[in-house]
This record gives structure tokens, sequence and C-alpha cells, in this order.
């Protein structure tokens, strides 16, 4: 694995209603930095990011998964999240590793419920939009971008614009670096009719740029103008500190707008640096520093396979975590022995040697580790808030089809709830039935093909029975 200086680390997660074009987009990214060298289709089954039988037969994500590349010096760890409701769990674990969100928006469709889900749940992260698929007939720029400021009552700032859309898409303008990028991939100059809207959406940028530091605004109001230098300075900051939206456009399948997209994400996201992460130490809060020789991480997913074992991924924030070593669990208070560091990129796991400040791994076979853990050195007892996730809201009854399998069934249910804590399983005393709750029936309908493809157990859900109680309705004399 290249070693990147914590500065050049960016930790992004995609996110956004489902079928905006989130996992294609991890995709062409990873083809488009020369990551992967074919490019795989959701209709194909074959994606980096959806790796599991679950997702290809659906063909939507149901697991969070990394998708790590190397761009111009720089390592940009990607996390693909779920679009749907029933797996917002997943979104919840990337924000708990990730330092910004990039929100992807169908151009057919505009901003939608989960994306306005999304952008609530994640409001105190800085959050960029992407409008994809504008190569798509019935694509709609300008009223994608309209349902943006809508629903989610914010003013976004266009740092790209499209040439066309639909069948007449012709490639996209990057007001940043103030070129065209076709659709045949080709950097050229920007359209001589294109020219006027360019400077006009520029100048909004360098407005914004003034805006995120005091210094440049006093700058620009005194000389009207800042240098590409200061611009890019301006937009970091109001970016980091949430007060700025841009947004980018493209198309995913297309292969359009993916190198300038890159690039901003490297010019402009913030770095572990420049993300302030609050912790508690000795019931104190405290800031993170990056740069702190002193192992802080936090365990982010947990994932059980029958054959591999526990899996957990972890955000290290400070310091440095090694292979065949020793680390303590601060939230429970126990010491863990590290085998292994994983890099993992979609379903494949690359050993390293050692993680530093702002990078996300895995580590399999942690015994006392779960979800939300906080892991450090035993002198550096920092506790990280662990993700808060949704309640269930949906409730079945489960069994398992073979009488004498009862015992199993729990036993690998308690496996999976480790694995998604949005999911709970309990035992109803009254009517001797097994309950497991989870955030729709689309969730608990998975819950029974992982248990059947992992564990081997076949189980079937019914409708809950309800204990009926009798009471007195009236008076009688007798």
């Amino acid at each position: 694995m290249k070693k990147v200086e914590v500065g050049k680390v960016r930790n992004i997660a995609l996110a956004g209603h489902g079928g905006s074009g989130k996992t294609s987009l991890t995709e062409a990214l990873l083809f488009a930095s020369g990551q992967i060298n074919r490019l795989g289709k959701v209709e194909e089954g074959n994606t980096t990011s959806d790796f599991e039988p679950e997702e290809i037969k659906r063909q939507i994500s149901i697991s969070l998964a990394l998708a790590p590349l190397f761009y111009r010096g720089h390592k940009i760890n990607i996390i693909d999240t779920p679009g749907y409701a029933d797996f917002i769990g997943e979104v919840v674990s990337a924000a708990a590793a990730t330092d910004s969100f990039l929100i992807v928006v169908d151009a057919l469709s505009g901003a939608q419920v989960q994306t306005e889900k999304v952008f609530r749940l994640i409001e105190k992260k800085p959050v960029a939009f992407l409008i994809n698929k504008l190569d798509k007939e019935h694509a709609r720029f300008e009223e994608s971008l309209q349902s943006i400021k809508d629903l989610l009552e914010i003013n976004p700032i266009l740092f790209q614009f499209p040439v066309g859309e639909g069948n007449s898409f012709k490639g996209i303008v990057d007001l940043f670096s103030q070129k065209f990028y076709s659709v045949e991939d080709k950097e050229e100059e920007i359209p001589p009719d294109q020219k006027e809207k360019a400077a006009t959406l520029r100048e909004t940028i360098i407005e914004a740029a003034a805006e995120g530091e005091d210094e440049l605004l006093e700058k620009y109001l005194s000389e009207g103008e800042l240098t590409e230098e200061e611009i890019a300075r301006g937009i970091k900051k109001a970016f980091a500190s949430g007060s700025l939206f841009p947004v980018f456009c493209g198309s995913s399948i297309k292969l359009c707008g993916l190198k300038p997209l890159l690039n901003s994400i490297i010019s402009l996201f913030p770095s572990p640096l420049e993300v302030p992460i609050k912790a508690t130490k000795d019931g104190q809060e405290v800031t993170l520093n990056p740069q702190d020789s002193s192992l802080t991480a936090i365990v982010f997913k947990t994932v059980t396979d029958p054959y591999v074992g526990k899996l957990s991924y972890i955000r290290v924030f400070s310091g440095t975590i090694k292979k065949e070593s020793q680390v303590y669990n601060v939230s429970k208070g126990k010491k863990e022995r590290i085998s292994h560091l994983y890099l993992p990129r979609g379903k494949h796991q690359e050993e390293i040697e050692e993680a530093t400040a702002g990078d996300i791994l895995s580590i399999p076979k942690l015994s006392e580790t779960f979800t939300g853990d906080t892991l450090a050195e035993e002198k550096n007892k920092v506790i990280i808030p662990p993700p808060k996730f949704p309640t269930p809201v949906f409730s079945v009854a489960i069994e398992p089809k073979t009488q004498g399998d009862e015992e199993k069934l729990s036993t690998c249910l308690q496996k999976l709830t480790e694995e998604d804590l949005t999911l709970q399983v309990s035992r109803n005393t009254e009517t001797k039935q097994t309950v497991v709750s989870g955030l729709g029936d689309l969730h608990l309908e998975i819950l029974t093909e992982r248990l059947s493809r992992k564990f081997k157990v076949e189980a079937k859900l019914l409708e809950p029975r309800i204990p009926y109680k009798e009471t007195i309705k009236t008076s009688a004399k007798a």
C-alpha cells in the first residue's frame, strides 16, 4: 500500500436516494483513477462495491463498501452506502468514518425522500452534491438543482454546469479549473457560447470564497478580486465549516466529469487535519489531534463471516496501529491482540503492515470489540462517541423451517445483530415466539436470506401473535 501523509487523505461517503447512481459513480472513479482496468456494471453484478449475493440479485446496495483509490499523490477513501431507507444504518456507520459526504442526485428525478433523510442525518458534516445521469433522456439539470434548494432549504453553489442534457449532452464546464470536459473525456477550452454564463457563475464562487475567511472578504471588497490560491483556500474553509454546499455534475455511465470531480476532491474537500473530532477523556470533552502519536480509532462496522470469522472495520483518527501488536478497547476495558491488518476494496482484502491517522482498514477476529467501540493505548483512555443508529420500526416473528434448529437460529441471529445494529431480537414469553425487529420488510427479508447463505439456517417470517387479555368491562350484582 502506498504511504500517504494525513494531509493528503480524503475520506468521503457517497449517499443519496436509491437508484441515483452511487455504485456506478464509485466504479467510474476507480476506473478513472486507474485503480481498476475493467469497468463493472450494476446490471451485470460485477461492480467493486456491490458484491454480496443479495445485492447482485436485487441490483441495489445493502451494505456499505470501502473503495480506496490513489490520484495525484493523494489517497481518497470512498465509502459507497445504500440508498434505501431500510439500510440507512449503513449511512450512520459511514458517517462515523468519513470527513465529508457527496450526495448523488438523479437528474431525472431530482432530490427525493432519501436525499432529505440523509442530509438531515449528516447535517453536521461538510456536504457536496453531484447531479448524475445527465446523459439520460428526460434529464433535467435546472429542475434537479431547484429541487435540492426547495427540499433541503439551502442555497447550493454551482461548481460545474452541463452543456446540453439528455440526448444532446455534450459535456460539462468546470468553473474551478475554467475548462470544458467533453463526453469523450477530453479537456478543452470553454465553448464561446458558454463563456458568459461561466464568468457569471464563477463570480458566485469567488464571492463564496471571500465569505469563507475575514481576511479574504476584506481584500475582495477593497480590490474586487482574489488569486486562484485564495479562492481555493476560502472555498475549502467555507466547505469544511458546513456553510457552503458545492454542486458538481456529470454522467458516471459516460465517464464524464470524473477527473474534474477528483481534482475538486483533492483541492476543496477537507482532509482529516481540517475536520475536528470530538471525544471524551476522564469525563471532559477533548478535540483529537490527527498528528498526535497516541493511537485513537473507532470501530464503525462489524461483519460476521462463517469462514473468515468477525471482521471489524475501523477508522484511525490519530497515532499508528500495527499488525502483531496489542491495543486497548477503551469502551469495554479489554485488551485486544492485532494479528493482521487489511486494506479492503470491495470484497478484496490487501494485507498491510500498519495504518496511520486518516486510514480506514479492517481487522479480523477481535474477540471483545464491536461496532461503536474505541480502540486506543491503555494510557490514553479517550472515548469517541459511538454512532447513534435508528430504532427499529417493523417487527415480525421468526422461526426455523426445520424442527430442532431453534438454538442454532438464536445463535446466528445474535451474530447478525452484532453486524447490523438496526436489527433487534427479543423473545415474547407469553406467545413463545422469537420476534425480530428492523427498519422495513425488505430489511427482514434479506435477514432470512443471509441466515440461509451464511449459516445454512432456513427461517420463515410470520405475523407475531397478539397476547389478548381478559378484563372486566361492566359491573354486576349477585
